[in-house]
């Protein structure tokens, strides 16, 4: 692995990368720093504008198939449609709660998912302009194993069949928009075979459908759907000691998944 700085100039607000090797695999928080894997030699430029301000701190985002731009907040959810801002905040035929750590939209083009933390799992459906909940139900197992959502921006996840699975405090669920249920994968004491922690930070479907969670002190999980097995990962990862949690999981060019870990 290629580490390498950036070079920052504030001329007209611009902000440029160069690296001498590697191809970019993802950009951390850590200021003026760059993570690589060894490759090709690059150099970009990033440009970067302020189009709206939400008033708030950001966490999720997510692009819908209208283009329109969503994010979460602690003060609900804000839609941008490239001219104006609109905000959903708890109320009547609105979100049930406003602290909004992830927004996902689906590819049916039409459902927006948000992840609360107090709320359960809200889904917008743009047809009806109607907010939809779930929650959890003590006495119902078909019901989402948790109303709290951690502060994570990738909690929620679509796989190749159109079914949403989504990461709480408490488990990962799978949810059937066809039958309107969820399945709920937990630890099990003694079991190596299920979900090593179940605080779920990040949720990632890779391209042989196969389920990956990254958790709060469990290591990272994948989920086999043809045979319902999952794998753990133990924590600390190799060479990442130290390293506490995993907050997101992305796909790089190689047929391999790559992973952020926050400590």
């Amino acid at each position: 692995m290629t580490v390498f700085f950036r070079e920052q100039y504030r001329k007209k607000g611009e902000t440029i990368f160069h690296g001498w090797s590697g191809s970019l695999l993802f950009l951390t928080l850590i200021p003026g720093l760059i993570l690589s894997s060894p490759g090709l030699s690059m150099a970009f430029k990033a440009m970067f504008s302020h189009p709206f301000d939400t008033g708030s701190y950001n966490c999720g985002i997510t692009q819908d198939r209208d283009g329109f731009i969503w994010v979460g907040t602690p003060e609900g959810i804000v839609r941008w449609d490239g001219y104006k801002m609109k905000r959903f905040s708890s109320g009547p035929d609105s979100l049930n709660n406003d602290i909004a750590p992830c927004v996902f939209a689906d590819s049916s083009g039409f459902r927006i998912w948000v992840a609360t933390m107090g709320g359960g799992l809200n889904c917008y459906d743009k047809r009806l302009n109607k907010f939809i909940y779930f929650r959890h139900d003590p006495g119902n197992p078909a019901s989402i194993s948790s109303d709290f959502f951690n502060w994570a921006p990738r909690s929620i996840a679509e796989d190749q069949d159109g079914k949403i699975w989504v990461g709480t405090q408490n488990g990962l669920n799978l949810y059937d928009p066809l039958e309107n249920t969820f399945v709920r994968y937990l630890p099990e004491p003694g079991n190596s075979n299920c979900l090593s922690h179940g605080s779920i930070f990040t949720v990632f479907v890779d391209q042989e459908n196969k389920i990956w969670a990254g958790t709060k002190a469990g290591g990272l999980n994948r989920l086999d759907k043809k045979t319902g097995g999952i794998f753990g990962f133990p924590t600390p990862i190799p060479t990442l000691s130290g390293w506490k949690f995993l907050t997101s999981i992305q796909k790089h060019s190689h047929p391999c998944a790559m992973i952020r870990i926050t400590p």
